[in-house]
């Protein structure tokens, strides 16, 4: 990957090209895929030097996060920071669960209490695929849908999850200005 791709994933606008034309969203991803290819082989199962090739891919494009617990499957994650075109900061939780034989779930964990344009909070929307939104955690963290069961393969990197995380947040700060769906920003995959 370029890092002239990787700079046309973060413009400068909130009204992201990357968001609002898919093309160019599917090139970036193209391109990804073809990344973990090579970098990751076609089925790599999920052992210390798959974990270090995903922690090395996240330090390198996402320096906030890292892989914690590794050695232990129960509370193995991901966790980290990113900061929107805006300049807004949101947390996320990726636990490992299955991964990468099945997609691992996504949460926002800060700030608290998300809520849609007019107040209502995304956790009591539970599954709503307008919002690209899974049920919640037990603690009430609304979960991205960011990859549906028939798309997942094992090659898909832990760069790409957090990417497509990126992507929804942005997502939903333009939800959040004009009051349309997320899925009027982003295609379901």
């Amino acid at each position: 990957m370029t890092t002239d791709a990787l700079r046309a994933l973060r413009p400068d606008s909130v009204q992201s090209s990357v968001i609002a034309d898919p093309p160019h969203l599917a090139a970036v991803f193209a391109a990804i895929e073809a990344l973990a290819r090579k970098f990751m082989g076609n089925n790599a199962p999920l052992d210390a030097e798959r974990l270090q090739k995903e922690q090395a891919l996240l330090r390198r494009y996402f320096p906030t996060f890292h892989i914690q617990f590794p050695q232990d499957p129960a509370r193995a994650g991901v966790v980290g920071t990113l900061s929107t075109n805006a300049g807004n900061e949101y947390g996320l939780w990726i636990p490992l669960g299955a991964f990468p034989n099945e997609p691992p779930r996504m949460f926002v964990v800060s700030p608290q209490g998300l809520r849609k344009r007019r107040g209502k909070r995304l956790a009591k929307l539970g599954t709503n695929s307008n919002m690209h939104l899974l049920e919640p955690n037990e603690h009430g963290h609304p979960q991205i849908c960011h990859h549906n069961d028939a798309s997942w393969t094992p090659n898909i990197t832990l760069f790409k999850v957090v990417m497509k995380g990126r992507l929804w947040l942005e997502a939903y700060e333009m939800h959040k200005a004009t009051g349309k769906n997320i899925d009027h920003y982003l295609a379901h995959m």
